[in-house]
């Protein structure tokens, strides 16, 4: 999620993404706008993580069990 808004940051082509908005909102100096925007990207890539460990649990669950394993 961070490489997509940096890379949209950096090479923005196409549609104006979050990354784009960031560069425009600091170089305009509107801050509530800036930190509404960074705090959206963060909710958006906590969203992600979280959503791909409920993935992997649901899927991986099947062969790898967490449990008390005595070595």
């Amino acid at each position: 999620m961070i490489g997509a808004i940096v890379g949209d940051f950096f090479f923005g082509q196409g549609d104006v993404g979050i990354g784009q908005l960031l560069r425009r909102y600091a170089n305009f100096l509107e801050g509530e706008k800036l930190l509404s925007a960074v705090i959206l990207s963060s909710l958006l890539g906590v969203a992600v993580f979280l959503a791909f460990g409920w993935l992997q649990d649901k899927v991986t669950g099947k062969w790898y069990e967490h449990g008390d394993e005595s070595i």
